[in-house]
């Protein structure tokens, strides 16, 4: 299983998706979590993605 961290900034317009582009063999597990001037969010629903 992979491991990884991919830091979005937020703006008025977006982003509001995130393609990786080439995961590669195995399974990967994806989480979003929300952070602003306030603090940090919960991390949502883990989604998990097996690439063959």
């Amino acid at each position: 299983m992979s491991t990884g961290l991919v830091t979005l900034t937020a703006s008025p317009g977006g982003p509001t998706s995130y393609t990786d582009s080439w995961p590669p063999s195995g399974t990967h597990v994806y989480q979003v979590k929300a952070i602003n001037a306030v603090g940090s969010g919960q991390l949502c629903n883990k989604v998990t993605l097996t690439v063959p």
